[in-house]
């Protein structure tokens, strides 16, 4: 998916499963801990930043590649997962409140 990488489909399926898998926890922890309010959505951003940008380098050092991904691909691709889903995330209730079938 970064410039330069060549994966295989199951590569990507694995890769993909742990992003999500990753970002679900972290929802999960911050539901938990009594919601999603602007404290704890910043929070939630960094962790989920922090947490993507870890996979991506994991992923990276697992595939045994010989040089590693460009530090701002690798950046501005955890970023954008980051945003991504974070926002699907703060604006989800909202979207089941105004379209709550009644």
């Amino acid at each position: 998916m970064l410039p330069g990488g060549e994966a295989s489909p199951l590569e990507i399926c694995v890769a993909v499963s742990a992003i999500v898998i990753a970002n679900t926890i972290a929802s999960l922890w911050v539901a938990r801990r009594g919601g999603l309010d602007i404290r704890s959505g910043a929070v939630l951003y960094l962790l989920r930043f922090a947490l993507n940008f870890v996979l991506l380098y994991a992923a990276g050092q697992l595939a045994g590649e010989r040089e590693p991904a460009p530090l701002g691909h690798a950046l501005f691709f955890a970023q954008l997962i980051t945003l991504i889903t974070w926002l699907y995330d703060w604006y989800r209730p909202l979207y089941e409140a105004r379209f709550r079938r009644k």
